[in-house]
């Protein structure tokens, strides 16, 4: 289970001076997720090959690099194995792009549950209450409030994430929101990260 040959890109790819530094090397140490690499291996073996599968390999520094392998198992005349080949591609920065981008969609289909809500909504305090919540999905927050401001007076209009007002009051007084908020706001959502 040892690798009998690489290129000089796989080697980079992993964090290696040269190709010559993984001859030798199992091949399932480069594996982060050993199960997967195990699945591989079985549908390899029972089919002959995999294509577009998508495992996580170990940089030699540590940090996981996500790849596309397509692997062949090759054979002798008799049907024995004699090694694998393959082609390992890193997807590490398309896989970036796409979760940044289904993050963006979430974030947009929020955004336009906030506007079917309040077009369909006849009660302001409803309203609130939902871009309040949407306001905490929107910003991954486990708490967010919605408070106005005229002048220097403060005034909590809706919260999401706290056990009631008092609780808000006693985590956030009124004094806090001034200090925040100049004085030119009407009204201001504010969403937190951490308890």
């Amino acid at each position: 289970d040892h690798l009998l040959a690489v290129n000089p890109a796989l080697a980079n790819m992993l964090g290696y001076e040269s190709a010559s530094d993984l001859i030798g090397l199992s091949w399932r140490e480069m594996y982060a997720e050993p199960l997967v690499r195990d699945y591989a291996l079985e549908v390899l073996m029972r089919d002959g090959r995999i294509r577009h599968y998508e495992v996580v390999l170990l940089h030699r520094d540590g940090h996981e690099i996500t790849c596309l392998d397509n692997a062949l198992a090759v054979r002798n005349e008799a049907g024995d194995l004699l090694y694998f080949e393959g082609v390992i591609t890193d997807v590490s920065a398309q896989k970036k792009t796409e979760q940044a981008l289904w993050q963006r969609i979430a974030a947009l289909q929020t955004l336009a549950e906030i506007d079917r809500a309040i077009l369909s909504a006849d009660d302001p305090e409803k309203i609130l209450k939902f871009v309040c919540r949407s306001a905490a999905v929107l910003l991954d927050a486990p708490k967010a409030l919605v408070v106005s401001l005229r002048g220097r007076q403060v005034s909590l209009d809706s919260y999401y994430g706290l056990t009631g007002q008092d609780a808000v009051e006693k985590d956030f007084p009124g004094s806090y929101y001034a200090d925040l908020i100049s004085n030119s706001l009407t009204a201001v959502a504010l969403g937190w990260i951490g308890d």
